[in-house]
């Protein structure tokens, strides 16, 4: 059933990436050697890089071609649904930063449910999220009922990748150099 799935979503010339990444993680999950695991991904990998070395990436997909910086909004719905509501969203997520500001019941409170530095890349470059979705699932820490509008534009999309969220970083950080498989991030500025 996944072949025809596959072949209707994607152009046939993307049909090997889902399997070279499947293959790649089922190896990569049962190899220890370092050595095995850097012929395994490949020359394009082999060097690694100090942010993030080959032994951490979390997602393998070669020959993947080309890539756009930016996407046009308006070719993508929910952009545009989120384009046109940017101002209701701002005034949600304003209502979140308060409700964490208020949030002092201990341990359990912003400490719980705060922005997080959610690697080792992040806390280097200064850079934290808010979750909204973990693994494809709304956060049970993160205060949705505060975000209608939000929460109802992402659950009409497939929220899948490790995390969706909201992002800050400290002034003139930037983004380090870093390997990332996921290699599709939605950024709105």
């Amino acid at each position: 059933m996944l072949p025809p799935l596959l072949r209707s979503k994607y152009p046939s010339n993307d049909h090997g990436r889902i399997p070279d990444f499947i293959k790649s993680y089922v190896l990569l999950s049962h190899v220890e050697d370092e050595d095995e695991r850097l012929r395994i991904l490949g020359e394009e990998f082999s060097k690694g890089d100090e942010l993030r070395p080959p032994s951490d990436i979390h997602a393998y997909m070669p020959g993947v071609g080309g890539t756009s910086p930016f996407l046009d909004p308006s070719s993508v719905p929910f952009c545009k649904e989120i384009t046109s509501n940017i101002d209701v969203i701002t005034k949600e997520f304003n209502a979140v930063l308060e409700h964490l500001s208020q949030d002092d019941d201990g341990a359990d409170g912003p400490s719980k449910a705060g922005f997080k530095s959610l690697t080792s890349m992040n806390y280097q470059s200064g850079w934290s999220t808010l979750c909204t979705h973990v693994n494809g699932h709304p956060s049970p820490t993160f205060p949705s009922h505060l975000t209608p509008t939000l929460s109802s534009i992402l659950s009409k999309i497939p929220v899948a990748g490790r995390i969706c969220g909201f992002n800050r970083q400290l002034p003139s950080s930037g983004i380090a150099p870093h390997t990332d498989g996921n290699a599709m991030w939605l950024t709105l500025q």
